[in-house]
C-alpha cells in the first residue's frame, strides 16, 4: 500500500479501535434505525446533471480548503443550485470531517447523502446507517477484492448504496463488488496527482450498464463538456466548491452545459 494512504488507514484502524470500544458493533446491530435510504442511484439518474457535491474543510493533497466553512449553509447553497446528491467527509484527521456532520444535516435536506471515508471494516457500515447516510464510499486501492465484496455485501443488506472508486485498470475486477455506481478517482492516491485523462481511459472499459462519474479535478464547464461526451453519466465535485466564494453561482455554471 501507498505511503500516503497507508498512513490514513493505519489512523483509521486506531480510530476503530477506539470508536469499538465506546460503542460496539452488536450495538449497532441491535439498534438499527430504521430509516429507509434515499436512493443516491435513482436521485443521480433522474437528475439533469449528475452532480454529486461535495463538504470538505481539508485534505492530504491540498491541505486547508476552507476550514471555517458552514456545513448548514454550505449544503443549502448546493441543494438550491442544483447539486443532486450530497458528499459528506467524516474522516477526522486528514479532512477534518466527522460523523456529527452527517447527523447534523440529515433531517436538513432531502438530497441522498454519500459517506466519504475509508472505510475498512463492517463497523464503519453499520455506522454509516446509524447517522443517516444513504451510500457508502468503498475504494479499490484502499481494500482486498475479498473485503470489497463483503463490506458491499453489508451495506447492501443494510439498504445502502455502493459507490466503487477505481484509478486504474487493474482494480476493474472490483467489479465483482456489485457496486451502484462506479467512480474514476482522477487523483493517484500513491502520489496525489490529478489527470482528467485516467476518467477519459478507463471509461473505455467499464460496462455500459453502470452509472459512471468522475471525481477530482473537475473545475471548469470545458472538463464536463468532455467528460460527459466520454460517456460519464455524472460528477462529483468538491474542492473547487470548497475553495469558491461563490460556490451556488460555480456550481450553476457546472449544471448549465449539461442542461443545454
Amino acid at each position: 500500500m501507498n505511503t500516503f494512504l497507508s498512513k490514513i488507514i493505519a489512523h483509521k484502524r486506531e480510530i476503530l479501535k477506539l470508536q469499538k470500544e465506546t460503542i460496539s458493533l452488536e450495538h449497532f446491530k441491535q439498534n438499527l434505525t430504521d430509516r429507509t435510504p434515499i436512493s443516491l442511484l435513482s436521485s443521480l439518474q433522474q437528475s439533469a446533471n449528475g452532480i454529486i457535491a461535495e463538504f470538505k474543510r481539508s485534505s492530504p493533497s491540498q491541505g486547508n480548503i476552507n476550514r471555517s466553512a458552514n456545513l448548514l449553509k454550505t449544503i443549502k447553497l448546493y441543494e438550491k443550485s442544483g447539486a443532486s446528491a450530497l458528499s459528506i467527509l467524516t474522516e477526522e484527521r486528514f479532512f477534518k470531517g466527522s460523523l456529527s456532520d452527517i447527523k447534523n444535516i440529515r433531517d436538513k435536506t432531502s438530497l441522498p447523502i454519500l459517506r466519504k471515508d475509508f472505510i475498512i471494516d463492517e463497523y464503519q457500515v453499520y455506522q454509516a446507517k446509524q447517522i443517516g447516510a444513504d451510500a457508502i464510499l468503498l475504494i479499490a486501492s484502499a481494500l482486498s477484492l475479498n473485503k470489497c465484496v463483503q463490506l458491499s455485501r453489508v451495506a447492501h443488506h443494510l439498504g445502502l448504496e455502493v459507490l466503487l472508486e477505481i484509478h486504474e485498470e487493474k482494480e476493474l475486477e472490483y467489479l465483482k463488488c456489485q457496486p451502484h455506481i462506479v467512480g474514476i478517482n482522477n487523483r493517484n492516491l500513491h502520489s496525489f496527482e490529478v489527470s482528467i485523462d485516467t476518467s477519459m481511459q478507463l471509461i473505455k472499459q467499464i460496462p455500459t450498464d453502470y452509472f459512471t462519474i468522475s471525481e477530482s479535478g473537475i473545475d471548469n464547464k470545458e472538463t464536463i463538456r468532455k467528460l460527459k461526451e466520454s460517456g460519464f453519466d455524472g460528477f462529483l465535485i468538491g474542492s473547487a466548491l470548497m475553495q469558491s466564494s461563490k460556490p451556488h453561482s460555480l456550481l450553476g455554471q457546472f449544471t448549465s452545459p449539461i442542461i443545454q
